[in-house]
């Protein structure tokens, strides 16, 4: 296990809160690099406040080629976040709030994630990016270029800045493909360069040894994690069994050192720490008093404190955040076994997620709906977008034209108070939020006839059987009036109209059913009262005719009587 030596983490902190989080223009609803942070832990402290049943699709946007990860930054001072993105198609594309393009720069080849950065510190915010031409760019907020440096190789990570001397100004770090790392001054001039021998990753940030001063971290194709600890230039090197994507710097256990969080080609999830031991002394005498000394050697290196293995590589940066706001934080990364996984500080499973495509790009963790639990947010090769609760179960899903490799950035683009999230696929932007409501009434009237034709044969002691037919006609008027909330202005209104046509239509067949059921009670009563009355007439004509024949019967006798007097 790793050893506490109690130190705070200041570095790290001060670096996050005075060096990118709060400078001139970028604000913490911002994603102003990508993995939205110089440690990457892919996490936002920006909240808003909406359910996640009005999460919807907002705005897409098409360049000609594939694009790269985007950020979100107010670069124009104009109380809105414009979006940033590179793509195969050369060009680096800023639009505004709406997803409108503003303007392009054409680059000599295709563009990788750019960054933001005040590197004067007067208020005024570059953008950096590099490109497959070989050259880094530094562009101002209107897309005019500043200067280009020139390197001997394709630049396809993203540079990112930071103050390493203590000076007002900032240090542009990045690597090329000729296998250095560079450091250049704001003006875009050489300070120093560091063989590297091998491809590496964006350069993560943080005060491994807790010696209050930077370290730069790097993963590389030749399964090794680079640490250079700055002023002296002194390597450490941590070894796996695959390539290791960028790492991320977090203090997980709450213990005041950092620790380092990465994934491996090998599967692995590794959480490491810088440690310092001792390996024999030295006795030095002085020869002159007689006095000795024992000096212990010491020396450091980047030590494992446990490992997770997942059922294939992982190609993509974990992200770091307190999920469930007890101090500790969990570790969530997703794998190529088509599972994202969240885990614990002391590298225990808390949730395995399995979808149906791959898990290529790294998850961006943000509090979408207010309820101080933050969501994870993600997408895969299945081109399916997630948003899963803190507790790993998904909240909402959305299909995209292409496979996610990306990872996704969450800003308040348009200064609501709202969050949106912005992801890539393919050559498709897409922005994801809420929107406002719109009441949508629709009124109904309905009128339906029904028309009864009993006809009831009544036998009598006549010839001729009485035939009665009865006719029951009934108008039923209906009116119903829906009132549907369109949350999207897309999808959902459609939704809930045809489930509101569809109760409807189970309304008025009811009523149709009652109606015809109850008119025919009725009728049935009817012909029950029709067939007395014709009964109690059949009865009246019996008796009149018992009457008739009495009386004829007494006139007959009356009659003989009289014959014979």
């Amino acid at each position: 296990m790793k050893k506490m030596n109690g130190k705070i983490f200041i570095a790290l902190t001060f670096l996050l809160l005075s060096g990118v989080i709060v400078s001139a223009g970028i604000m913490d609803s911002d994603w102003p690099m990508i993995y939205h942070d110089l440690a990457h832990t892919g996490f936002s402290n920006a909240t808003s406040n909406f359910s996640m049943d009005n999460m919807d699709l907002l705005s897409t946007f098409e360049a000609q080629g594939k694009i790269s990860a985007p950020i979100a930054v107010d670069i124009n001072n104009d109380d809105t976040a414009e979006i940033l993105f590179g793509s195969s198609d050369n060009n680096l594309y800023v639009l505004n709030s709406n997803c409108e393009e503003l303007w392009t720069y054409k680059a000599g080849g295709a563009v990788s994630t750019p960054a933001v950065f005040d590197l004067w510190n007067n208020t005024k915010l570059e953008i950096l990016f590099g490109s497959l031409d070989n050259k880094l760019y530094a562009l101002d907020a209107n897309g005019t270029e500043i200067w280009v440096y020139e390197t001997n190789g394709s630049i396809t990570t993203s540079p990112v800045a930071v103050n390493l001397d203590n000076s007002p100004n900032l240090e542009i770090l990045f690597v090329s493909n000729d296998e250095n790392l560079y450091v250049l001054n704001p003006h875009g001039k050489k300070l120093w360069d560091y063989p590297l021998f091998t491809r590496a990753t964006t350069p993560a940030i943080g005060d491994i040894n807790s010696d209050g001063k930077l370290d730069i971290l790097l993963g590389s194709i030749n399964n090794r994690l680079y640490v250079i600890d700055l002023p002296d230039l002194r390597i450490w090197s941590f070894q796996t069994s695959g390539d290791v994507p960028s790492p991320v710097v977090a203090n997980i256990d709450g213990s005041g050192d950092p620790e380092i969080l990465m994934g491996s080609g090998d599967g692995h999830l590794y959480s490491l720490y810088y440690r310092e031991y001792e390996r024999g002394s030295v006795r030095r005498c002085n020869e002159f008093t007689g006095n000795c000394t024992v000096e212990h050697i010491k020396y450091s290196t980047i030590a494992k404190d446990w490992d997770y293995e997942t059922f294939d590589g992982i190609v993509s940066t974990p992200a770091v955040a307190d999920l469930d706001r007890d101090g500790r934080k969990e570790i969530i990364v997703g794998s190529r076994d088509k599972a994202l996984y969240i885990i614990s500080n002391t590298g225990k499973i808390r949730k395995r997620y399995s979808i149906n495509g791959r898990v290529l790009s790294s998850p961006a963790i943000a509090d979408l709906d207010g309820d101080k639990k933050p969501e994870i947010i993600f997408g895969s090769g299945d081109g399916i977008f997630y948003i899963l609760n803190s507790t790993g179960f998904r909240k909402w899903s959305y299909e995209t034209d292409d496979v996610i490799k990306e990872p996704p950035a969450v800003a308040d683009l348009d200064r609501d108070g709202n969050l949106e999230v912005l992801l890539a696929s393919g050559n498709k932007l897409y922005v994801f939020g809420y929107k406002s409501l719109h009441i949508v009434e629709s009124t109904t009237t309905t009128s339906t006839t029904t028309t009864i034709v009993i006809t009831s044969t009544i036998p009598t002691t006549t010839i001729t059987p009485v035939t009665i037919a009865t006719t029951i006609t009934t108008t039923t008027s209906t009116t119903t009036s829906i009132s549907v909330i369109d949350i999207t202005n897309v999808g959902y209104l459609n939704l809930l109209l045809i489930l509101s046509v569809g109760f409807l239509l189970f309304t008025l067949s009811f009523v149709i059913f009652d109606t015809i059921y109850s008119n025919f009670i009725l009728a049935k009563e009817d012909r029950r009262r029709i067939e007395e009355d014709l009964r109690g007439i059949s009865r009246g004509v019996l008796e009149e005719k018992k009457k008739r024949k009495i009386t004829r019967k007494r006139r007959k006798g009356k009659m003989k009587d009289e014959e014979k007097n």
